[in-house]
This record gives structure tokens, sequence and C-alpha cells, in this order.
């Protein structure tokens, strides 16, 4: 399969749950271990290597395959909560999922980043529709005057990254998100 050009069928029950097997066994294998072999993902997905080859024709294809799904989730996170909720709180909830995304990717990073440095996955396009969504938040809060004007999503994207530098530490993630509550709170616009 091309990844940027993928023309896929609609998969089969069965085919759709060892691929969402494979793509869970893989976030937990490749956290703990990112250099674990397509093996290891197999054993632990409990299927075989051919249904494992069907899905992903090598190693770095699962890899993006799993970035892929996480930035999608995100993606459409945004959206979901700009259609539930007021935009400011949207954001926040956002914010808090982003923390997620970013623990995962971290756990994922030698994994990931050997694949950032291959040409043949769309980096750039899965950057973009993080910003995008991050964008798409900011601007509903921006427009409803309950997130302040000028700050981009770049320098979102920016903050609550370095807010999650040390989620390997002991209680970590739990700091990151009350750190990251702290930086929403100066994002909205105050209350006269």
């Amino acid at each position: 399969m091309n990844v940027n050009n993928p023309i896929e069928k609609p998969l089969r029950a069965d085919a759709a749950r060892n691929r969402a097997r494979l793509l869970e066994a893989a976030a937990a294998t490749l956290k703990t271990n990112a250099k674990a072999g397509v093996d290891e993902i197999a054993r632990r997905a409990g299927v075989g290597m051919g249904t494992l080859y069907r899905h992903f024709p090598n190693r770095d294809a699962l890899v993006w395959a799993l970035y892929s799904q996480e930035v999608d989730a995100l993606d459409v996170a945004a959206d979901q909560l700009l259609a539930a909720l007021p935009p400011d709180e949207a954001l926040g909830k956002w914010m808090q999922r982003l923390v997620d995304f970013i623990t995962a990717k971290r756990g994922l990073a030698a994994a990931v980043l050997a694949v950032f440095n291959l040409d043949a996955y769309p980096v750039d396009t899965a950057e973009a529709r993080v910003h995008g969504a991050a964008g798409r938040l900011l601007d509903a809060g921006v427009a409803a005057g309950t997130i302040r004007p000028g700050v981009t999503q770049a320098d979102l994207l920016r903050a609550v990254s370095a807010l999650c530098r040390d989620t390997d530490a002991p209680n970590g993630i739990e700091r990151s998100r009350t750190l990251v509550t702290v930086f929403f709170d100066g994002l909205k616009t105050p209350v006269r």
C-alpha cells in the first residue's frame, strides 16, 4: 500500500479487528521497547506474521499507521468538542487530549523519529492537521470572546509540548496536566 495515496477497500470485520489489535499491541510494545520487532508485536496481538504483513508491509508502515491514528483522533476530537461545548471549554479539553497525544508520542519517540526521517511518509500533512485542529479551536474561542487573541496554534503547541517535557518522571503526566490547565487559564479572556 502506498501511504501517500492509499486506496483501501473496506476491511471485513475480522480483518478490522486484527488491524486494531495490531495497532493496540504496537502502541503498548513500542512504548516500552522502541526497537521491538514486528514478531513481538504480532505475538502480543495474538496474530500471525502473515496477518501483520497483510495490513502493514513493514515495521515503518505499522509505526506510521499508529502515529496517523493518533493524529486522526486528535483532529476529529477538535471538531467533536467544538460541536458539544462552548469554544473555551472545547479548547481546554482538547489541550488535555494533546497531553495524552504528546505522552504517547514521547513513549514512541524513537520509533516515530525513525519513520519521520523517511521520505515515504507525509509527516508535514500530519503536523498540519494538528496545527489546523489547534487553530480551529483558538479561532472559535477568539470569535466567542473567551480566548485572548494573538496566540497562534504554533505558540499553543510549543507551550503544551514544553509543559509535557517531564512526563516520564513520577507523577509527570499529572504535573503536566496541571501546568497545561494553568496555561489554559492564562489563555482565557479576563472576566470583567
